[in-house]
């Protein structure tokens, strides 16, 4: 038995001394997250040892997680975690860490007074593979019935979008309420956001989730 015990605590320490790899997306709320996470050194706090990565694609800290290349995605996409968890590979949700908090938002002069108006438009949002991308064109079709070949998306990290919108390379853009506030260069005018279109095309009281920690 103190053979055991000795052996244990050994394997013990030697998981304590590895360090932890913990990746995030650097736009978006993820990179608020994780800067807050990484700067606030709060992992630290605990005893952990822990080094940060950064990936400029939304979909590359699942592809991470997938290749053992890391240990903890913070901020991951929900929607590509859950195809990865799909696919049969063994991940854990350990954390929901953002909610899909967003606008459609459109210049204040913008001729586009409702949703039925988005037919044929530039849409500025996240890119395919992102949670923000799957819930905005979910929202889309089932509550207003504009399938993705109804408009034209435009993909774009949240500083990109909000400068295409100014520069009206795109009409419309689902960005954050945090991005919209930064804009006060601008006028510019809500036609719905992330939460209540949810809650209409769930009819429940439920909120979405885009990032969570696997």
């Amino acid at each position: 038995l103190a053979l055991l015990c000795a052996g244990s605590m050994l394997v013990f320490d030697a998981a304590l001394a590895q360090k932890m790899r913990v990746a995030y997306w650097t736009s978006g709320v993820s990179l608020g997250f994780g800067s807050v996470l990484e700067d606030g050194k709060f992992l630290e706090k605990e005893g952990l040892d822990v080094e940060f990565i950064k990936f400029g694609d939304v979909n590359a800290p699942t592809k991470a997680i997938a290749s053992h290349a890391i240990d903890i995605a913070i901020g991951a996409s929900a929607a590509g975690a859950l195809n990865i968890a799909a696919d049969g590979l063994p991940i854990k949700i350990i954390l929901g860490t953002q909610l899909a908090e967003a606008q459609f938002a459109v210049l204040a002069d913008s001729p586009i007074k409702s949703f039925a108006d988005f037919k044929g438009r530039k849409i500025g949002m996240s890119p395919p593979g992102s949670a923000t991308h799957a819930i905005a064109a979910a929202l889309l079709e089932y509550n207003y019935g504009l399938k993705p070949s109804d408009y034209t998306v435009v993909p774009g990290t949240e500083p990109r979008l909000a400068q295409f919108l100014i520069q009206k390379e795109i009409e419309v853009a689902a960005i954050r309420s945090t991005t919209v506030a930064q804009m006060n260069e601008v006028k510019l005018r809500s036609l719905g956001n992330f939460l209540d279109e949810w809650k209409k095309m769930t009819k429940s009281g439920a909120s979405p989730y885009i990032g969570i920690a696997i």
